[in-house]
């Protein structure tokens, strides 16, 4: 194909990355001007592309999308750029852009390197000169995060936007100030819950009295609960949870992004770490609350996430004491029918074909089985003590065990990390083919997956494991407590309850018989 004189176009592009090299835009365009007139070929204004401060890992950008419009409607000929990192720095596009989009109608050309895509040669030099720049790409991006990285371990720099409470300093780029007015909601809210506020309590308290969030909405409970669970308030930040990497394998359409919905998939694609790149205290960010104070308060959500999700929502209101800790046989919670002590307990789905219970478990009856039986077994100090306190180290051993099979599971994703990283430099090296890269890391992918879910089931696992060991030891210190039973309230005497029994209590009646089974968690 003829190149005409006065359809050749010049590109030039300059990012952030490109400080210090002097490749700025005049540069750029000076010589890409003096090696078109020295082809004999015409510069024209009207077909100088100039992307400014736009990254070349996209083609994304205002200039490149224009010139690819006009080389698709055979205006451009020939392009020429400065060189081939100014096309693009990412291998999959730079490639899929010249030999597939633009390959029999526009030829490519660098003004310092020897680049002609005219040529089964040129086009072969043009894929090595495309994989070393997407390998300075890589390099420069890991160089990037590695300083963020030291920043932020350093304490001189602080991760993200400021959170609720701080603003950021003006003087010092990447560090936070306290913001007064939030600072102050937000020690009340850690000082009420502290006290035993639910998050409930003080959505209502603050909606009640007008405060708003920092965008102008009202509070709710997840947003309150995040405050309250964010160590940075504390003076720690978590950087590096997650990480973007580079799919192995890219499906379908393979024609670079940019032209209406000619798109493929993300090239990045978002994994979770093993563990967080830095988790630790900064100089950056000042400590709002008091780290004894954080500490009561992670306890209390703990205790309020795990209660809540073992006994369901509605038991904590509920004058009824066996709602939230009772089952049918059939394996649904018992609800509430009936009024009072007159009424009765009854499975959920009693009307639906999924039951055939024989009928409704008297409140009064079942009330007096378990709480005799609990009374007899946890209401000497005596008993209590010979029953539990086996219990109590039998639970230890069990968060023992369970944190020793943790420790093999992050030792298990760090090795995962760790070949990841020889399989990707020994690509790099060349002592692996590029073809088989895609396969060796989905299967290690696919492993790390497997770990990371035998980690959130083991976390799991050890978080219940503390709440029944937390739970034991309070019931073995809440003499006092039980020996005042008739006295307690409802949801008080549900909590003692809960904190001896491994799972709900089956009840169903059976003829004119209440039949109740307790699962204690000692005999």
């Amino acid at each position: 194909m003829d190149i005409r004189p006065d359809h050749v176009a010049i590109y030039v592009r300059w990012s952030t990355d490109d400080q210090g090299s002097g490749t700025t835009l005049e540069v750029q365009r000076d010589r890409c001007m003096h090696f078109v007139a020295s082809q004999g070929w015409i510069f024209r204004e009207d077909f100088l592309f100039v992307d400014d401060g736009q990254s070349g890992g996209s083609l994304d950008r205002p200039a490149m999308i224009r010139l690819r419009e006009m080389v698709r409607t055979r205006e451009v000929d020939c392009v020429v750029v400065y060189k081939i990192d100014r096309l693009s720095r990412n291998l999959v596009d730079a490639v899929s852009l010249v030999l597939r989009e633009w390959r029999g109608h526009c030829h490519l050309k660098s003004a310092t390197e020897p680049l002609d895509t005219m040529t089964d040669l040129g086009r072969a030099i043009f894929g090595i000169l495309a994989t070393f720049a997407d390998f300075e790409r890589s390099m420069i991006r890991e160089r990037t995060s590695s300083g963020k990285e030291r920043r932020i371990r350093d304490g001189a720099q602080a991760h993200g936007k400021p959170a609720y409470g701080y603003r950021l300093d003006p003087d010092h780029r990447g560090q936070w100030l306290e913001h007064p007015d939030e600072a102050a909601i937000l020690r009340r809210m850690f000082a009420l819950v502290a006290e035993g506020w639910s998050l409930n309590r003080v959505v209502r308290q603050l909606n009640a009295e007008g405060v708003p969030t920092r965008f102008g909405r009202e509070w709710n409970t997840g947003t309150v609960a995040h405050s309250l669970r964010n160590r940075v308030y504390i003076g720690e930040v978590v950087y590096g949870r997650t990480s973007l990497v580079k799919p192995d394998a890219i499906d379908g359409d393979m024609r670079p992004s940019g032209l209406g919905k000619r798109r493929r998939p993300p090239k990045l694609e978002k994994i979770v770490n093993a563990e967080p790149k830095y988790k630790g205290p900064t100089r950056a960010i000042p400590a709002l609350i008091d780290p004894d104070l954080f500490d009561r308060v992670q306890e209390f959500l703990t205790r309020h996430r795990l209660a809540r999700r073992n006994s369901g929502s509605r038991a904590f209101g509920s004058p009824y004491l066996l709602v939230g800790i009772s089952r049918c046989p059939c394996g649904s919670p018992l609800v509430h029918a009936g009024r009072g002590d007159h009424g009765h307990y009854v499975c959920g789905r009693v009307s639906s074909a999924h039951c055939k219970s024989s009928g409704y478990v008297p409140v009064r009856a079942a009330n007096a089985i378990v709480e005799t039986e609990f009374l007899r077994l946890f209401g000497i100090t005596e008993e209590r003590e010979s029953r539990l306190t086996p219990a109590l180290a039998a639970a230890d051993s069990e968060r023992k065990a369970l944190q020793a099979a943790r420790d093999t599971v992050e030792q298990e994703l760090r090795h995962h990390a760790a070949e990841d990283e020889r399989i990707l430099r020994a690509a790099r090296a060349g002592e692996i083919p590029f073809g088989h890269l895609g396969d060796l890391r989905a299967s290690l992918r696919a492993d790390r997956d497997r770990a990371l879910a035998r980690l959130a089931a083991l976390d799991e696992q050890l978080g219940a494991q503390n709440l029944r060991a937390r739970a034991i030891q309070n019931t073995l210190n809440g003499l006092s407590a039980i020996a005042q039973w008739q006295t307690l309230p409802v949801w008080h005497r549900r909590q003692l309850l809960q904190s001896v029994l491994s799972d709900r209590i089956v009840m169903a009646r059976v003829g004119s018989e209440v039949s109740v089974e307790i699962p204690w968690v000692v005999g």
